[in-house]
C-alpha cells in the first residue's frame, strides 16, 4: 500500500492485495453419502486494486470516494455430487463515504457502493448460443449497496450500534446460471 497526504485535508491510498484460500479437507477428501472430495483442488486466489481520495471538511466531517477493481480466480464449486476449481470473477466499482465523528465511539456514517460490472470471465462457450460465459454478469452481487448507520458509546464498556443497509436487485440471466457435465460448462437452468 501507499498513502500520502499532502495536507491535513487529503489524503490518498493506493492499495494492492493478493489472497489466497486452501482447499478444506471436507472439499479434497468427503467420501459421504455419494458425495466426493476432489485432492487435485487448487487454492482459490483473489487480487484487489484500490484507490482512495479522502478529504476533511471539518474537523468532524469528512469523505471518500474509492476505486476499485476484484479479481478470484479457481473458485471452489460443488456440483453434481463433486469438488471441482470453476471460473474466474472479475468486478470493479465506485464507493463513496461521508463520515460524521465527535469522538472514537461517537460517530455517523452514510456510504453507498456501486459494482459497475461483476463478470464471468471463464471464457466457456455457452452451447447453441454463440456466446460465452463472460457475455452475462453472474449475479453473486447486487449492483448497488447503501448503509446508514450511528455508533454511540452509552459507557465504557456499552456501545450502540444502530444501521439501515440496502442491497439492490441481483440481475442475472438464465444462460449465465452453469453446471458441469464432465466434459466442460454447461448451461443450465436455475
Amino acid at each position: 500500500g501507499f498513502v500520502y497526504a499532502p495536507s491535513d485535508k487529503v489524503w490518498f491510498k493506493a492499495l494492492y492485495g493478493s489472497a489466497f484460500r486452501a482447499p478444506s479437507f471436507t472439499e479434497l477428501h468427503t467420501k459421504n453419502m455419494g458425495i466426493e472430495g476432489n485432492p487435485e483442488l487448487n487454492p482459490e486466489k483473489i487480487t484487489t486494486l484500490e484507490g482512495l481520495v479522502g478529504y476533511r471538511f471539518t474537523r468532524h466531517i469528512q469523505g471518500s470516494l474509492t476505486g476499485f477493481h476484484v479479481e478470484a480466480k479457481d473458485l471452489i464449486q460443488y456440483s453434481d455430487l463433486f469438488y471441482r476449481n470453476v471460473g474466474k470473477i472479475e468486478s470493479c466499482g465506485l464507493e463513496a463515504e461521508i463520515r460524521a465523528a465527535f469522538d472514537k465511539q461517537k460517530y455517523a456514517y452514510l456510504n453507498f457502493t456501486w459494482l459497475r460490472k461483476v463478470k464471468d470471465t471463464t471464457h466457456a462457450d455457452i452451447p447453441g448460443t454463440g456466446l460465452k460465459q463472460e457475455d452475462f454478469n453472474p449475479g453473486i452481487s447486487p449492483e448497488f449497496y447503501g448503509n446508514l448507520g450511528m455508533n454511540y458509546d452509552i459507557t465504557g464498556n456499552i456501545i450502540a450500534n444502530l444501521s439501515l443497509n440496502y442491497a439492490g436487485k441481483r440481475e442475472r440471466t438464465q444462460e449465465k446460471t452453469t453446471s458441469w457435465d464432465g466434459d466442460g460448462i454447461i448451461d443450465k437452468d436455475p
